[in-house]
């Protein structure tokens, strides 16, 4: 395997530079948000649920989801960084306050690290060094990082989570190769319980796909959600709050389809999102009537009927998309067979899943986007002209997003 270090290692060094100039950039249109009061509402950003996580994030309470088992200990370094700034430089501010301030920091900061070990990742792949480097500036750009590395979610941790257990895998060393992803894949779990199935997938990939691979992945990733279930339980009767209602059986049947118009038009816009996690240009604003506060609200969404033109196109091109990659598999290096295989899996998850659970499907993109672009990657490997594209057409994306969005939501 290819080292990402060397004498000058340029290309990282900018790297690290733009996606740390990003992440402020990223960080201060969410405390433009904030500010306004957008994070305050439910469900206007693609449905997600920035109240209730900036709450877990922020203050250690708001979800307490078996689902998100771990969430809510976050709190505990954003405490510890709380105490110090107000030790020293802002003991006159509201302590809750800074607490939430400091927790809109972490979705641009693990958006930032993700960044960084999709570089590591595409150097072990033997991708050059330039061609690394602009590739993980489309991945930075991508629509899907653009929207969540602004908001309080648990989609960009489990995004940074999912890619070093895919990196632990690809790097170290075998005798300690195991224990690392163990940890991982507990964190990962314990951020949210559905991951499990991606690190199965992980291994069973890495493992050669045979039977006595997935019996492997299944154990190892039984004692991974035994774990996850034992804290959270240890940590329910240590702090003595009641199971919040995610991850109930009542709360799985309300966001389950059994409707098939429902579950097709799901999945086109499962595939849709695929396209969706690179660009996107043609978001629209929902009226919705059931926001926190009881009013009235504006909401994002890329959710489209079944017969919306623009997104059975993009269904169609993604459905493409996936069947070229499968196709390319058999003149692959071994790594990249398994990274491939991987990638498809997770994808191929992701959409049945969320064909059956959920409102958007854009909601989810974080969950599978680094896998289309491991996959996008390895089919226009060695082609900058390619390359290049795609970083313009992801950076107008971006670029239109953060310019609209909070003229579209204000009204």
């Amino acid at each position: 395997m290819r080292s990402i270090f060397s004498k000058k290692p340029k290309e990282l060094l900018y790297l690290l530079l733009i996606s740390f100039a990003y992440s402020v950039f990223a960080l201060f249109q969410a405390f433009q948000w904030y500010d306004l009061g957008l994070l305050k509402e439910y469900d206007i950003f693609f449905d997600t649920d920035t109240p209730s996580n900036l709450m877990s994030f922020a203050h250690g309470w708001g979800r307490y989801a078996i689902s998100h088992a771990f969430i809510e200990l976050i709190t505990i370094p954003v405490r510890l960084l709380e105490a110090l700034l107000s030790i020293l430089f802002l003991g006159h501010q509201d302590p809750m306050v800074i607490r939430e301030y400091i927790a809109l920091s972490i979705a641009p900061i693990c958006t930032m690290a993700s960044t960084i070990i999709i570089f590591t990742i595409l150097r072990q792949l033997e991708f050059k060094k330039p061609e690394s480097f602009i590739l993980s500036l489309v991945f930075l750009m991508g629509f899907s990082n653009v929207v969540f590395s602004r908001l309080p979610e648990t989609f960009p941790i489990s995004q940074l989570l999912l890619l070093s257990s895919l990196l632990a895998l690809l790097t170290i060393k075998e005798k300690y190769k195991y224990f690392v992803l163990f940890i991982v894949a507990i964190l990962a779990t314990g951020t949210t319980i559905t991951n499990i199935i991606t690190i199965f997938i992980f291994l069973f990939s890495y493992q050669n796909t045979s039977i006595r691979s997935g019996v492997n992945s299944s154990i190892f990733c039984i004692f991974v959600g035994i774990i996850v279930i034992a804290s959270y339980k240890l940590l329910q009767l240590a702090m003595g709050f009641e199971m919040g209602n995610e991850g109930k059986p009542n709360w799985i049947l309300q966001y389950l389809n059994f409707d098939i118009k429902v579950i097709l038009q799901n999945s086109i816009n499962m595939l849709a999102a695929i396209a969706n996690s690179f660009f996107s240009f043609d978001y629209h604003l929902n009226t919705g009537t059931e926001c926190f506060d009881g009013n009235g609200c504006l909401k994002l969404s890329l959710q489209k009927p079944i017969n919306d033109l623009s997104t059975i196109i993009k269904s169609i091109a993604s459905l493409s998309f996936i069947l070229f990659c499968l196709s390319r598999i058999k003149s692959q290096s071994e790594t990249e067979k398994k990274i491939s295989t991987a990638c498809l899996l997770v994808i191929s998850y992701n959409v049945i899943l969320h064909s059956f659970f959920g409102v958007e499907a854009f909601l989810y993109s974080q969950h599978f986007y680094f896998a289309a672009f491991l996959l996008l990657a390895m089919c226009i490997k060695n082609n900058i002209k390619i390359q290049l594209t795609f970083l313009f057409i992801c950076t107008s994306s971006a670029l239109l997003y953060k310019l609209t969005s909070t003229n579209l939501l204000m009204g």
